[in-house]
């Protein structure tokens, strides 16, 4: 049975941890002072699609989603990432862990500087800001309301590879557990 709302999708970008350990990490960073650089407007969020139209959905989170790099020492990391309706820009921890030069690109090809303003590596999410946002905040899902053999959609940029975001389909496999966090397992 296919969900009313494509909402789901959007949990599938970072495929870590559920929305309310971004939230924890947003509400409390973990420098008990952020400096007033970090600091960011608030943000529009996407439009929640209640069609299962998957390519209208596929197509407006690429447009709304960002390619990170961190150079450390001449290596390249690369991941995706996504604005939170804060204005923060949310991503995965093993992609700025290490102290670089963090950079974020827009599908247009602009590119622009990104702080780290918190990271928890044991949920692999990590927070960001940056001074101009030129796309929308995706809206948050319920991970809770998921089954599994329920569709998903992975949409990033994965292995630093060039080029537009990739988009993959797949279905929720089981729900895990560890270390108190639980995880969504895909067969993408």
């Amino acid at each position: 049975m296919k969900k009313k709302n494509l909402i789901i999708i959007m949990i599938c970008l970072l495929v870590a941890v559920a929305g309310i350990v971004t939230a924890n990490i947003l509400i409390k960073p973990k420098d008990e002072k952020t400096p007033t650089e970090n600091k960011v407007d608030v943000i529009k969020k996407t439009s929640v699609l209640a069609t299962a139209d998957s390519a209208k959905a596929a197509e407006l989170i690429k447009e709304n989603i960002v390619k990170i790099t961190n150079e450390v020492k001449g290596v390249k990391v690369t991941g995706t990432g996504f604005f939170h309706e804060s204005g923060y820009l949310v991503t995965n921890s093993h992609v700025v862990d290490l102290k670089g030069t963090i950079k974020v690109t827009y599908s247009d090809g602009t590119v622009v500087d990104a702080t780290l303003v918190s990271n928890d590596m044991t949920s692999d999410i990590a927070i960001l800001s940056v001074t101009d946002q030129k796309v929308l905040a995706l809206t948050f899902g319920n991970t809770l309301s998921l089954q599994v053999t329920d569709e998903l959609y992975a949409i990033g940029y994965p292995f630093a590879l060039e080029g537009e975001a990739t988009t993959t389909k797949g279905i929720l496999s089981a729900r895990r557990s560890a270390g108190g966090i639980e995880y969504l397992q895909t067969d993408m």
